[in-house]
């Protein structure tokens, strides 16, 4: 959510294909809504894939226009500002305003290069004056407004040793490329071990650079991230203006902080090894203050409902300002659960539980104050579906009875993948209406389904489709996959010719363009304000 996306009206232009008849009458559709059964009384009913009317054939694009890789866009160096006479300086100078951008989309080349395209003018390279390691997935995040993006940088960390000396550190950078700088090197100060099999390269090097996770403030003036740079990893905020302040100071491993939707209170995860791929040691989650201190909540080791304990963290999410939602797992083969944490009371309240399976995805609407749980498997038949939960409310709420995953909110409807082993399978959309209905928009689950920023079209795969179902536009090209919207349209990545890397595409309501060559790892691809 997470992972949370403002929407923002899309213009699309294409005419739109012919209606599709309603995905079956309304006794035929799951009744289910936000008063639905509780999970213990589960009385949902799988969509009958006969209801789904036949797609009409959609209004075809135009052929695709093929541009030229883009050179990098030389940023534009800011003015310089007249000296004042001595005595008219301010004693506090405000800094100057960032400059206005339009939303775009920020994302990595295939050689691990961070850029941001806004599909009206050429991209721009964010991180030109920072060194990094080639083809490495880069930490990022950009600052509620948009106007300033932090990232992580390495250099002489992977691959064979050679003459650059170790580096791994946090720039702040303005959306346009310009005042680039870097704001803390992360390393501690005895430097880092690469052995091969050496803890800090089964410690050190996931916190600081594979399981990083950046988060801005909601004012945008401060960024949380992990840094060893007094000794050993623990949590900071980087201002704008250059500070660096430690809110943490223990041997465990913090990671993925989390801001409360009004900055009061950060969540963050911890551990004390990350393991091989078994899961974590010392697996738990803490809140505390922005500024740091004693912890208002700290929980090592939960147990699950089915007995086996928590060993991986995989999700934290604020659910309103006191309630904390982290999802708990239990890997290789363990059980899985979300639970809510009430801060204030140090309650817990375990939302849904599997006891041998896989979570499908959660996701918050702070808008009508509802949490969407999806379990895409499960070992009984009882355990997998999609249920809803609101605060104050003492178990989950059942909304369709088949296996989900990957679910999106627009504002007042949710849209998500139904992936039962046999019957209907594909995107369905449950609107939070009168009625609560749950209408079947395809015959084909899609992996990162994406709403318009007007909420109004969906994208699933490479199909754009209305709320009701009506097929807007089909987009080209092989393994399409939806990344974001903006108010000039979609990007989305495809294969490209030869079936063996990725592109960087936006459909601007009218034709697909190709914009640029996109690293394997698109779903780090984000759409900033």
């Amino acid at each position: 959510m997470q992972p949370s996306r403002t929407l923002r009206r899309a213009p699309l232009i294409l005419v739109l294909a012919a209606l599709l008849g309603a995905c079956g009458t309304p006794d035929e559709r799951p009744a289910a809504g936000p008063t639905g059964s509780p999970v213990a009384a589960a009385g949902t009913r799988s969509l009958d894939p006969t209801a789904l009317p036949p797609e009409p054939s959609p209004t075809p694009l135009p052929p695709p226009t093929a541009v030229e890789e883009p050179a990098p866009a030389t940023p534009t160096p800011a003015p310089e500002l007249p000296t004042p006479e001595p005595g008219l300086l301010p004693p506090s100078p405000t800094p100057l305003p960032a400059p206005a951008l339009p939303p775009a989309l920020i994302y990595q080349r295939p050689n691990g290069s961070l850029w941001r395209a806004d599909g009206a003018s050429p991209p721009v390279q964010l991180d030109a004056a920072a060194p990094l390691d080639a083809s490495r997935t880069t930490p990022w995040a950009a600052a509620p407004d948009g106007a300033t993006v932090a990232f992580v940088t390495s250099t002489g960390v992977y691959g064979p040793p050679g003459d650059t000396p170790p580096a791994i550190a946090l720039w702040l950078v303005g959306a346009d490329g310009t005042n680039a700088r870097a704001a803390q090197s992360l390393l501690p100060p005895d430097g880092i071990d690469l052995t091969p099999g050496s803890e800090d390269a089964f410690t050190l090097l996931p916190a600081l650079i594979e399981d990083q996770r950046l988060a801005w403030s909601p004012r945008g003036d401060q960024v949380l991230f992990v840094s060893a740079h007094e000794g050993q990893v623990d949590l900071y905020t980087a201002g704008v203006d250059g500070s660096v302040t430690r809110l943490t100071d223990t041997p465990a491993l913090e990671t993925g902080p989390v801001w409360s939707p009004d900055g009061s209170l950060v969540a963050f995860r911890f551990a004390s090894g990350f393991g091989t791929g078994a899961g974590w040691s010392g697996a738990g989650l803490a809140v505390i203050p922005p500024a740091g201190g004693a912890p208002l909540l700290s929980v090592s080791e939960p147990p699950l409902a089915n007995g086996d304990t928590t060993t991986y963290i995989g999700e934290l999410l604020w659910a309103g300002g006191d309630t904390l939602v982290a999802t708990l797992e239990s890997p290789p083969v363990g059980g899985s659960e979300v639970r809510a944490y009430i801060v204030s009371s140090g309650q817990s309240l375990p939302l849904v539980s599997v006891t041998r399976g896989m979570l499908g995805g959660v996701a918050w609407n702070g808008t009508y104050g509802v949490l969407a749980i999806a379990v895409e498997r499960a070992d009984t038949p009882e355990d997998p579906g999609l249920f809803s939960w609101r605060p104050g409310e003492s178990a989950a709420v059942r909304i369709d009875d088949d296996p989900a995953a990957w679910p999106a909110w627009a504002e007042d409807a949710l849209a998500y993948s139904a992936v039962p082993e046999d019957g209907s399978r594909g995107v369905r959309i449950w609107n939070l209406g009168a009625d609560g209905d749950i209408r079947q928009v395809s015959l084909e689950p899609a992996h990162m389904p994406a709403w318009s920023v007007d909420g109004q079209v969906l994208a699933a795969g490479d199909t754009l489709y209305t709320r009701e179902g009506q097929v807007v536009a089909v987009l080209p090209g092989e393994g399409v996959i939806p990344l974001g919207w903006t108010p000039r349209g979609l990007f989305f990545t495809r294969l490209d010719e030869t079936l063996s890397g990725r592109e960087l595409w936006l459909w601007d309501g009218t034709q697909a363009n190709r914009v640029d060559a996109l690293h394997e790892r698109y779903e780090l691809a984000q759409v900033t304000p």
